[in-house]
C-alpha cells in the first residue's frame, strides 16, 4: 500500500489510536485548530454522525471537531478519511492537564472515525486484501500504538451489523490511568472498503456501549 492510504502495521487502527493517545497533546476543546488539521473540510468520515447525536449519546454538552482528513489526490489508491472530535461538559480543559482530568473523570470524551473506499479502483483491487489482512491479524497487536508500550487490548463483543469486524479496549495507564480505549474496525470485501472507529472515555463509562452505538449509525451509513 502507497503513504496515501496507510503503510504500516495496522494503519488503520493505529492512527485512531494515536489521537486518543495524545489526546491533550493534539488539540485543546476551547475551539482552536488541531495540530496538523489540513485545510479541506470535506472528509468523509466527518459526515458520518452528527456532532448533535454524539452529544446525546455520551451525555456530554459540547463537541468539537479537532481532526477533518482528507489527503485524497489523482494519484491516491484510496479515499481515505479520518475525523475526531473531543467532547466535554462544563468549561472547555485548556491545557494538557485539566483536558486528561476532563477525560478521568468522566467530562470528556474523544471519538475517531476512519474510512477507506475505493479511488483508483485497479491499485486499490490489489492494496485492499492488504488492509484487511492487516484487519485481522492477531488481537494483540491492534492497536499497536498502545500494545508496543505494553498496553495490552482485551477483545470484546464487537457489533456484527453486516459485516467481518475486529476490536478490543485498552485500559491505559501512567497520565491516563483511569482511562479505557475502545477500538473497532468493520469491512466490506465486495465493495473493498473499510471503517474503524475509536472511542476514549473515563473507565467507569460504558465505552463499548457507546462504541458499538455509534457503529450502528455510522457502519451501516458507511459500508451499507
Amino acid at each position: 500500500m502507497n503513504a496515501s492510504h496507510g503503510s504500516s502495521r495496522l494503519r488503520a487502527a493505529a492512527a485512531l489510536a494515536a489521537a486518543g493517545a495524545c489526546l491533550t497533546l493534539l488539540f485543546t476543546l476551547d475551539g482552536s485548530r488541531a495540530v496538523g488539521a489540513p485545510t479541506r473540510a470535506d472528509g468523509v468520515a466527518c459526515t458520518l454522525v452528527p456532532a448533535g447525536t454524539l452529544k446525546a449519546m455520551l451525555a456530554l454538552s459540547n463537541a468539537n471537531v479537532i481532526r477533518n482528513y482528507d489527503p485524497t489526490t489523482a494519484a491516491s489508491h484510496a479515499v481515505h478519511t479520518e475525523c475526531g472530535l473531543g467532547l466535554w461538559n462544563g468549561a472547555p480543559p485548556t491545557s494538557r492537564a485539566a483536558a486528561a482530568h476532563a477525560l478521568k473523570s468522566g467530562h470528556a470524551a474523544q471519538i475517531g472515525i476512519e474510512t477507506w473506499a475505493p479511488h483508483n479502483e485497479s491499485e486499490w483491487h490489489t492494496d485492499f486484501p492488504k488492509l484487511v489482512a492487516e484487519l485481522k491479524k492477531d488481537g494483540a497487536e491492534i492497536p499497536g500504538v498502545f500494545t508496543n508500550a505494553g498496553w495490552p487490548l482485551k477483545p470484546f463483543k464487537t457489533a456484527a451489523l453486516g459485516h467481518q469486524r475486529v476490536g478490543g479496549t485498552i485500559a491505559m495507564h501512567k497520565a491516563f490511568q483511569g482511562v479505557l480505549t475502545a477500538v473497532a474496525c468493520w469491512w466490506d470485501t465486495k465493495a473493498e472498503s473499510a471503517i474503524c472507529l475509536l472511542d476514549e472515555e473515563a473507565t467507569f463509562r460504558p465505552v463499548v456501549k457507546h462504541l458499538n452505538q455509534i457503529a450502528a449509525i455510522v457502519v451501516p451509513k458507511f459500508l451499507g
